[in-house]
């Protein structure tokens, strides 16, 4: 079994949990999977006799140094803009995250590689709306930074139906249930 770090792992974890999160409020009918996110047809999902089927965006979490100009930035960095990021391929958006040396680097078809700093960062047209909030990435490579133990607690009403609930976590479930 291949063993990724916790923390990296967990990062993973939040950056899957914002954009299910995001799909839910949007009704985009993405799916979010830990190792891509997928726009497929029921029968797709289903089965393996469908087309092929390709990701419009993608998240690679991976150590890759503090600057561009060692060899595992240039491996990642190759990567994208030699396989996953071509004309030839569907894949619209890509961002390369480093939580360890609080890294981003953006790839976009047709456009060079930016890094806008450790800052929010928008899903632009590819994902309309969505912005991934990098306060909730420090608070899991930062430990010392508080937990947001006040969102368990949070009063919340469905955008909806107007319910009411004690915690988000009972609101999020509701509109899994109800209104996805």
């Amino acid at each position: 079994m291949l063993q990724i770090p916790y923390c990296k792992e967990q990062v993973v974890a939040e950056i899957a949990a914002q954009l299910r999160n995001w799909n839910i409020q949007t009704r985009q009918g993405v799916e979010v999977t830990i190792s891509q996110v997928l726009q497929l047809t029921n029968e797709q999902a289903w089965s393996f006799q469908s087309a092929l089927f390709t990701p419009i965006f993608l998240v690679e979490v991976a150590d890759i140094g503090v600057d561009t100009d060692n060899p595992k930035f240039r491996e990642v960095d190759k990567r994208f803009k030699e396989k996953l990021i071509t004309q030839s391929m569907v894949v619209q958006l890509g961002w390369l995250i480093d939580p360890q040396h609080k890294q981003i680097y953006i790839y976009r078809k047709g456009r060079r590689c930016s890094n806008p700093g450790w800052k929010d960062i928008s899903g632009e047209n590819i994902l309309p709306g969505f912005v991934l909030d990098i306060s909730l990435i420090n608070r899991i490579i930062d430990p010392i930074l508080p937990a947001p133990s006040r969102l368990s607690q949070v009063q919340a009403n469905c955008p909806y139906c107007n319910n009411a609930f004690n915690n988000i976590y009972e609101l999020i479930k509701h509109l899994e249930s109800v209104h996805c």
